[in-house]
């Protein structure tokens, strides 16, 4: 029971609409707007829509006068032919090129979502590595300014590790700009309103 109350506490915390493990990249090409697209046109009515026409015919009688005074009554058949056809709007042959064409959209939008995602997750590993390093630098440079100011230290070589340290800060600003472009580049390959969802799935790696 404790097991059940804590998943459903984690599920929570996941927030509305994200899965624990989704994969964004499976994400993106389920919703994105290319393939979403041909995929309703495919399977769209039109795709199936088929021209018919009917044959029909009516029989009646028809009542006539002739010089005499006796009725004439003659059988007249009415024919109301129509061509009786039934054609797909599209052939086989098209129908399997809109297929493929599908196919080929999804595994383009596979690739180029996989080469985003790939490039967004190493930027934000390297920036998490190197956030720590700057960290980890500046309080060795705090430390080296006491000792050079009790001179256990030359003043050089504080001067080397502030350098080295400005240095480290000035790419990392680098790589947080790369960052937010490679999450826009992900983000573009779906439609406004599921970006937010993406957005989600992406942090919770």
């Amino acid at each position: 029971m404790r097991l059940i109350k804590a998943l459903a506490f984690v599920l929570m915390l996941a927030g509305p609409g994200v899965a624990l493990g989704a994969d964004p990249v499976q994400f993106i090409v389920d919703h994105n707007p290319d393939i979403k697209t041909l995929r309703a046109f495919n399977s769209s009515v039109l795709n199936r829509l088929k021209v018919t026409t009917r044959a029909q015919s009516r029989y009646g009688y028809e009542v006539g006068w002739g010089d005499t005074t006796a009725d004439t009554e003659k059988a007249r058949w009415t024919y109301d032919f129509r061509i009786i056809a039934e054609m797909p709007l599209f052939s086989k042959k098209e129908a399997m090129e809109m297929r493929l064409r599908e196919f080929q959209l999804r595994r383009q939008i596979r690739r180029e979502a996989a080469s985003a995602v790939s490039r967004y997750r190493g930027l934000k590993r390297y920036i998490k590595r190197e956030e720590a390093i700057v960290e980890g630098l500046a309080a060795e440079c705090r430390w080296m300014e006491q000792r050079v100011q009790v001179g256990l230290e030359p003043q050089k070589t504080l001067m080397n590790c502030v350098l080295d340290l400005r240095e480290r800060v000035k790419n990392l600003e680098v790589k947080r700009e790369e960052l937010q472009d490679a999450l826009e580049a992900v983000l573009s390959l779906v439609e406004p309103g599921d970006r937010p969802q993406l957005k989600k799935i992406l942090e919770a790696h």
